[in-house]
């Protein structure tokens, strides 16, 4: 196993852009259009993967439309995983102080990492970005031993300790009504990662 970032200078993970109408000609193979325009030593085959283990669905059985929405799905849950453990990882003996997600936005269209598509559409990893980086958030992870584990995390300077409280519902995989709830108070400190329950 790698040892957590001090900083991450470089994050992501790769979708598929939906401006492929604007620049495609009625005759173009869309799919070997992507083939061209992929970049990626190993093609599509981390994004096509990706999806189907996260999402579990036969990625080559989808529709054109389909596979680019599902691939950007898979990616903002990729990028939302990998912030949350560097977001969380600040306060532990990690010592995680920094991270850049790669990259912002394009200037073709083509199969990347970017959250913003060359025409200024945003993918749905940039829609999620603002609550990723909020300054006030929970993150809850499963650490090594199966156990959730929930965080209070604060990039606010000048503010003063806040007493917090989380609700945790329990669900049935077959029923939106929760089964069971908990909840937590704990004290939010300013600029810190507090350790909410295990």
């Amino acid at each position: 196993t790698f040892h957590q970032a001090r900083f991450a200078s470089e994050y992501g993970f790769q979708g598929y852009p939906m401006g492929w109408k604007e620049v495609a000609r009625a005759d173009d193979d869309i799919k070997e259009l992507i083939s061209h325009r992929q970049h990626h030593p190993l093609n599509s085959t981390l994004i096509v993967f990706l999806v189907q283990q996260n999402l579990n669905v036969e990625f080559h059985s989808l529709d054109w439309i389909d596979q680019v929405y599902l691939s950007q799905v898979s990616q903002a849950m990729a990028l939302k995983v990998e912030t949350e453990v560097y977001r969380s990882g600040r306060g532990n003996f990690m010592n995680t102080m920094g991270a850049l997600y790669w990259q912002l936005n394009d200037v073709w269209v083509a199969p990347s990492w970017s959250s913003i598509e060359f025409n200024g559409n945003f993918k749905i990893a940039q829609h999620w970005i603002q609550s990723l980086f909020a300054p006030v958030g929970i993150i809850t992870q499963i650490n090594l031993l199966n156990k959730l584990v929930i965080y209070g995390v604060s990039d606010e300077i000048d503010q003063d300790v806040k007493v917090m409280k989380v609700k945790v519902n329990f669900y049935k995989f077959d029923d939106l009504a929760p089964v069971d709830s908990l909840e937590f108070k704990f004290d939010m400190k300013h600029n810190a990662v507090t350790n909410v329950e295990t």
